[in-house]
């Protein structure tokens, strides 16, 4: 409704949709629930709290679903890219831990991300580009990056506020050699942990460590489930 009753044809639009759904207490819909048995509750079995979980997340899925069948239906889907992404994962005693932001392990800090868009909003370099990047780590700040690439005014950055925290790679574009060495942090500024965890990760290299405690680094590559530290430092 937003395209079609406020945007005059033509014009763009920029627009964000915020879904909350799949976030604790995880909605879902009760004619939707194929994993069973299921638990909301934290203090059930691991296994019946995740599968409600997995159900919030079918949930979402067609919801996603069903608001790409109608923005395929516009006039503008041409010209229209949409970019989904997550702000967190989520924690189901991988390491002991729930929920989210107490952590900076894989399942945590890796979340969902894809861009679709119609036959004219990208071209044949910038589809290869992300076709490249699919393999490799891509980061939040990559995804601001790539959100002013495709509004045209990446090489703009540097004259907007804040600028020196913007560092992100544009996904349209190939990506270099390098590997950034990237900041990770459970502190949100909404709300903040009892005991922060900051991380510095280069590739699949990560090194971690609590405000009270030593780093610990991992191979994630070699060892994914980040069970076995390569070592400790003070």
């Amino acid at each position: 409704s937003f395209v079609k009753n406020e945007v005059p044809a033509g014009t763009p639009y920029f627009a964000v949709l915020h879904l909350s759904n799949t976030h604790w207490p995880y909605r879902v819909d009760p004619a939707l629930q194929p994993f069973e048995p299921h638990d909301e509750s934290p203090m059930s079995e691991i296994e019946l709290m995740h599968n409600h979980y997995r159900n919030s997340v079918l949930m979402q899925e067609r919801t996603m679903a069903e608001l790409l069948r109608s923005l395929r239906a516009t006039p503008g889907w041409g010209d229209t890219v949409v970019l989904f992404v997550s702000d967190h994962g989520e924690q189901f005693r991988e390491h002991g831990g729930l929920y989210h932001l107490s952590s900076l392990f894989e399942e945590q800090v890796r979340v969902p991300g894809w861009i679709v868009s119609g036959d004219q909003a990208l071209g044949p370099l910038q589809r290869a580009a992300l076709a490249d990047w699919a393999p490799r780590r891509t980061y939040s700040q990559d995804v601001n990056a790539t959100v002013l690439d495709l509004l045209g005014v990446l090489g703009e950055r540097r004259s907007f506020p804040f600028a020196e925290r913007l560092t992100g790679r544009s996904l349209v574009r190939r990506p270099g050699r390098d590997e950034p060495r990237v900041l990770l942090s459970t502190a949100s500024g909404v709300w903040e942990p009892d005991d922060a965890k900051y991380g510095v990760m280069q590739g699949d290299l990560f090194a971690v460590k609590s405000a009270s405690g030593a780093w610990w680094c991992f191979d994630i590559k070699a060892d994914p489930d980040e069970r076995s530290p390569r070592g400790m430092l003070p």
